[in-house]
């Protein structure tokens, strides 16, 4: 699966629940109830994480784990 800043952070957990643990750059980010229904790219703003890391970061597990 590819990765995009648009998807929500419910959508990448519900592709790999290994990614909870990748999501918590920001410590709180897949736990937060609105988090999990926001975009990637909105959700990395708010806790101040590089989105195009993220996503690098996110799609190379998804490859490594295919």
């Amino acid at each position: 699966a590819r990765i995009t800043k648009d998807m929500t952070v419910m959508d990448v957990l519900r592709l790999d629940e290994g990614t909870a643990s990748f999501l918590e750059v920001s410590p709180s980010l897949s736990r937060l109830t609105g988090a999990t229904m926001e975009s990637l790219e909105d959700a990395s703003r708010v806790h101040g994480i590089n989105v195009d890391d993220l996503l690098e970061g996110l799609n190379e597990f998804f490859e490594s784990n295919s």
